[in-house]
């Protein structure tokens, strides 16, 4: 992609008129996601830059006259981890709808159709996730070693 691609999506982004607060990019490079001050997350492809490919509100009430759901409190961070099969993670703070008064600070992971809320004792200022090898489509060494081993049987066999 050329940064004249890149730069077309960012204006786009930017004409969305709602602040972001981080982005993370897909490790192909090839989509990003935003999270916003009003609770959304907006995924955009660098190839078709005009509109988000999708806008989600984990936290969101959903109407069913199919109005947009309403504003939540502004998703902090997101980070996107993809996986060799299967929907990729998001996981986010912050984002909770403002009916949730009492609520503690959490990290909401979602993998597909599923949610999961982690509530935390402590405000959470940053967070990081740690993966198994930085490459996503690379095998974990135990995965390798074994496989090496078991080809070494085959051939003594």
């Amino acid at each position: 992609y050329t940064s004249i691609d890149c730069l077309v999506v960012i204006e786009n982004v930017i004409l969305n008129k709602q602040a972001i607060h981080s982005v993370a990019w897909h490790h192909e490079g090839k989509q990003f996601i935003c999270s916003h001050s009003d609770g959304t997350l907006t995924i955009w492809n660098v190839k078709s830059p005009g509109k988000p490919a999708q806008t989600i509100t984990p936290h969101g009430k959903q109407p069913k006259d199919g109005k947009k759901p309403e504003p939540c409190k502004p998703i902090l961070k997101v980070e996107y981890k993809t996986t060799r099969a299967g929907d990729p993670f998001m996981i986010l703070s912050g984002g909770l709808s403002y009916d949730t008064v009492g609520r503690r600070p959490c990290l909401t992971v979602m993998h597909g159709k599923s949610t999961a809320v982690l509530e935390m004792d402590y405000p959470i200022v940053d967070f990081l996730t740690l993966c198994e090898t930085p490459y996503p489509n690379e095998e974990p060494m135990e995965d390798l070693e074994e496989d090496s081993m078991q080809e070494s049987k085959n051939l003594e066999q």
